[in-house]
């Protein structure tokens, strides 16, 4: 979910909050031989500018740069196992979170458009950096005064 508010027309301010979830996929075996298969969760909390690059009546680009932080489940339904027992990087409440990405947003009324969001997102979980690269898409409700 992202909350954007535009100073003028091509500078604004960004707030965005993610959520990721699912299960490792590579097998861990404990003592008796059962396999473990934890569920994974990851929460980034990011913030900073977005630079709209072209503004059309239907069409709209934007890019952004957002940092912030992330909290990390790793050892979800583990059978008592920590996270770095079966290892995997520590559960934390906080690591650094970068991503960098564009918006292309298709207007369909002036307050609503479909949005179509490639970035990359760096997570500095248990002191190394994970790379993940992919896109978000959706719809954009715009509230207020158009600009």
């Amino acid at each position: 979910m992202d909350a954007n508010y535009y100073l003028n027309q091509k500078l604004g301010l960004t707030a965005e909050i993610r959520g990721a979830y699912g299960n490792a996929k590579v097998p861990n075996y404990n003592l008796a031989n059962t396999v473990i298969n934890p569920q994974i969760s990851e929460y980034p909390f990011l913030a900073g500018p977005t630079y709209r690059l072209y503004r059309q009546q239907r069409y709209a680009v934007s890019v952004f740069a957002l940092g912030g932080t992330a909290i990390g489940k790793f050892d979800g339904d583990s059978k008592g196992f920590t996270a770095t027992q079966l290892g995997f990087w520590p559960s934390t409440n906080a690591a650094p979170a970068i991503s960098v990405g564009g918006n292309l947003d298709i207007n369909i009324y002036p307050n609503l458009a479909f949005r179509i969001a490639p970035s990359y997102l760096g997570t500095g979980f248990g002191g190394s950096w994970q790379n993940n690269a992919g896109f978000e898409m959706g719809l954009v409700v715009r509230f207020g005064r158009q600009k």
